[in-house]
């Protein structure tokens, strides 16, 4: 049996590539009874016995490819992860059945890349929680049924890249209704249906980048009306159609771009020309009364081309510039009857610049009284941009004149903490650690640096008065309570009157805009913050130190100040 220490909070274990063969997984869950996160990534494990309730969050079981089959749940047992939100068992040849999953309702990621090699219909059913799934780089040529996303009601997410998938069945995503992001690019699709995707009502961003679709000849996206992204680039679009331009022009965003577009394609060609007509500046917007679309990659170089018949390549933009689709015609027409229609122009052309002043009249008279509204709704803040603004000039120029007179400054402390005492127990044991002791920063902690006999009001401000820079610890216990609301607004007087602006703000948690002061919301606006990372990992929180420290500034010599 592997002896196991208690360490009761421990909240992550990374033991990748450990030589691992087999973990003693219930063990580890009885010594560390708050762990959340296990990597356990390049080890060779046989299998995973995890019939031990706990309390982890994130798996992590990558490239377990050493052995030709891993067991997710040993001899038949239960897996009891009731807490379990994430689960990566990429790169793993996975041996795993039904009940595998049954016993993980609450997952919501599951990346289960490279990892099949069998059809998985109803493999995933249990998972009626699941949110984002990951299956690209695994053979689904002939795995994608009508069933294969049964029970997942709440998919949002559907990763597909690189699957070998050649058609997409009939309605192969019925039972996941509520998806927003569809990935199948890197496969080799030809054709696409009008009810491919008809069951996706909700869908907003479909990517089919490198693929083999070709230009079609009727309305395929009518029913999604969500949809607002489209990826099409690398495929096999040759012309875009009446039914193709249809479509496109309901998208917020298209991307087709490097396809091997035609040059002599006159719809094609008008496609593109009704984009950027009127257009000086072509940013890649199609911006007319028919258009409202982002191109995306327009002005990347090669990114559209064409090829004529002679198997020339030409520049997309320049074809367009120089297009004579339907221009001899009308070339013909006008010369034949400039006489008749030089006074009409003329009448016209002044028409359209009356049209055009009245137009920025109005616009500037609906402006004013939109302006009018936003300023006094928006008043407060402007009054304290301004007061704000007074009084770090008024700041500045007190710096600039002490610096001139040469006066060295000397504090007893480096950091004066102002904070609830509800959260006494993360200054204790989180902050004087890693500030105090390993950081060799003095800090004015008030239970235990205030002189005694001296009345709490005086302490502060003697205590402010010889400290570089006030950290304020903030929470929501900190603005329930009247009196750190009072040591919040003595900081703002007292740094103001000492010449520097050295105020840190730390969050412990986000709080909520409402229950924030205005004063402290505009501080918040007008200063960074650090936010403490409650449930980050090791690495997070060492960033967080670093950075408080960066704030707090390199340690000066400090001196011994007596506050009679």
């Amino acid at each position: 049996d592997c002896v196991f220490p208690t360490m009761t909070y421990l909240k992550h274990i990374n033991l990748k590539d450990s030589g691992i063969t087999d973990f003693p997984f219930k063990t580890v869950v009885q010594a560390t009874p708050n762990l959340q996160t296990l990597y356990l990534d390049d080890n060779p494990l046989v299998e995973m016995s995890c019939n031990e309730p706990s309390n982890i969050t994130y798996i992590s079981l990558r490239n377990i490819r050493r052995n030709k089959s891993f067991l997710f749940c040993a001899n038949g047992t239960k897996c009891i992860f009731d807490e379990l939100k994430y689960l990566d068992l990429s790169d793993t040849q996975l041996n795993i059945t039904l009940s595998d999953f049954s016993s993980l309702s609450n997952l919501e990621i599951l990346s289960l890349c490279n990892s099949l090699s069998e059809s998985f219909n109803s493999l995933l059913k249990p998972l009626s929680k699941l949110r984002i799934l990951d299956l690209s780089h695994n053979n689904l040529r002939e795995h994608l049924g009508t069933e294969s996303f049964e029970g997942l009601n709440n998919l949002q997410e559907l990763r597909m890249q690189s699957s070998s998938i050649e058609n997409i069945p009939s309605e192969s995503f019925k039972h996941i209704k509520n998806l927003a992001l569809l990935d199948m690019s890197n496969n080799y699709i030809r054709i696409l249906n009008n009810d491919s995707f008809a069951s996706l009502q909700k869908l907003q961003a479909l990517i089919l980048q490198e693929n083999r679709i070709g230009s079609w000849k009727q309305s395929i996206f009518n029913k999604l009306q969500l949809l607002k992204t489209l990826d099409l680039r690398s495929n096999w679009l040759s012309d875009i159609s009446i039914d193709m331009e249809f479509d496109f022009k309901r998208f917020e965003e298209i991307d087709i771009s490097f396809n091997p577009f035609s040059c002599d394609s006159c719809p094609m060609i008008e496609f593109f020309d009704s984009c950027i007509n009127n257009i000086q500046n072509f940013t890649g917007v199609c911006d007319n009364q028919d258009f409202n679309t982002t191109l995306r990659n327009w002005n990347e170089s090669q990114s559209y081309v064409c090829r004529t018949d002679n198997n020339i390549q030409k520049n997309l933009p320049v074809v367009i510039k120089e297009n004579s689709c339907g221009k001899s015609s009308s070339s013909t027409t006008s010369s034949s009857s400039t006489t008749e229609i030089s006074l009409p122009y003329e009448s016209t052309s002044t028409s359209q610049d009356k049209k055009t002043y009245m137009n920025y009249l109005y616009l500037i008279i609906g402006i004013i009284p939109v302006a009018g509204v936003l300023c006094y709704w928006k008043r407060w803040n402007i009054i304290m941009f301004v007061r704000i603004f007074r009084r770090n000039m008024v700041l500045s120029l007190l710096k600039d004149s002490k610096t001139k007179e040469g006066k060295k400054e000397s504090y007893q402390y480096d950091v004066f903490l102002s904070y609830s005492d509800r959260d006494r127990e993360w200054i204790l044991q989180q902050l004087i650690p890693n500030v105090e002791q390993r950081g060799h920063i003095k800090v004015c902690l008030h239970e235990r640096d205030f002189q005694a006999g001296l009345p709490v009001l005086e302490n502060i401000i003697a205590c402010m008065d010889h400290s570089r820079c006030v950290l304020l610890v903030l929470s929501e216990a900190f603005l329930g309570s009247h009196w750190c609301q009072f040591e919040l607004n003595l900081a703002q007087h007292r740094l103001l009157e000492m010449q520097h602006d050295r105020l840190i703000l730390v969050l412990l948690q986000n709080i909520p805009r409402g229950k924030c002061s205005k004063m402290l919301r505009y501080l918040m606006l007008t200063k960074t913050y650090l936010l403490w990372p409650e449930k980050g990992d090791v690495e997070e929180k060492l960033l967080f130190w670093r950075k408080l420290k960066k704030a707090i500034g390199p340690v000066h010599d400090t001196v011994n100040v007596s506050f009679a």
